[in-house]
């Protein structure tokens, strides 16, 4: 018997709940808002990149948090209105979904072999997503909709079947600029431990440096951040000899590592820095807000 294919996450990044969006909630909804989001990632993590919201689950749920149904349905309302989840989805499709859901689910299971997919519930690109070695698989997902229940059945389709299968390799030519936060991100490792070595026995250093090129692109054109900024982090995390830097050296030992705590290094970064500006102008420094050596350095 063929063994099922893992679906959800077993965990997700609070991070990622820091926006104008949940603090627009939060302010309406207060304290107990947040909670309810969170129960509802969670229900959603755990299942994929959705949640079917049927009738059935708005009624599960509201008994599962131990609040009315109309309180849950005004809750979604007020999620939809702040474009926390998809209205065209759940109206269309009977599901809690987004774009940041996708994306940060996809980044998830990178690595996974293989991925079920039900087309018309997508909203990203996935092809930015896929591994070189991994496989999508459409799944059909019917009477979504239905108050009572859904009914999903997929069927791996062969390789050369194009129109169940999206595979896509994310070629050398698209990560090679990358490399070079690659390099500096072994240099760190190797700093740390002289014979580091890949996770993976087969792979060598070369296949490694590309690998992580390719987290540092997801980094870069998928979560937005702008490179001088990773240029400055990688930096950071070199060279600083506070308790934050050395933690985080001890973490961070791959780049997809890098790309899923960047959010919290980039905080605690720029909490140090604002701190260290602050000491040096209280001292009578100027602090030039056009400074670019910290960056230039980066880059050098």
């Amino acid at each position: 018997m063929a063994r099922p294919i893992k679906q959800g996450l077993d965990y997700f990044n609070i991070d990622i709940l820091m926006d104008d969006k949940i603090e627009l909630l939060e302010a309406k909804w207060k304290l107990e808002g947040f909670a309810i989001l969170i129960k509802l990632f969670q229900k959603i993590y755990s299942n994929g990149y959705y949640y079917p919201w049927s009738e059935k689950e708005q009624l599960l749920f509201a008994g599962k948090i131990h609040k009315e149904i109309d309180v849950v349905k005004n809750f979604i309302n007020d999620c939809i209105n702040f474009e926390i989840f998809d209205k065209k989805m759940l109206e269309k499709q009977g599901v809690l979904t987004s774009r940041g859901i996708q994306k940060r689910y996809f980044a998830a299971v990178f690595r996974r072999k293989k991925i079920e997919v039900c087309q018309r519930l997508i909203l990203i690109d996935i092809n930015n997503f896929i591994n070189d070695d991994s496989k999508l698989i459409n799944v059909d997902i019917n009477s979504i909709n239905s108050s009572f229940g859904t009914q999903s059945k997929g069927k791996e389709s062969k390789v050369k079947n194009s129109s169940n299968i999206v595979s896509a390799t994310l070629t050398q030519k698209k990560n090679q600029p990358y490399l070079p936060l690659s390099k500096f991100l072994l240099d760190i490792q190797l700093d740390i431990d002289p014979d580091f070595k890949p996770r993976k026995k087969t792979q060598n250093r070369e296949d490694l440096l590309l690998d992580w090129a390719n987290d540092f692109r997801l980094l870069v054109e998928t979560d937005k951040r702008a490179p001088p900024i990773v240029k400055d982090v990688l930096l950071w995390l070199k060279n600083g000899s506070g308790k934050e830097q050395a933690f985080w050296r001890r973490t961070v030992s791959s780049a997809s590592g890098f790309r899923r705590n960047f959010p919290t290094m980039y905080r605690q970064y720029k909490e140090i820095a604002e701190k260290e500006i602050a000491e040096l102008e209280e001292q009578g420094y100027v602090v030039e807000d056009d400074d670019t050596e910290f960056r230039e350095e980066a880059e050098s």
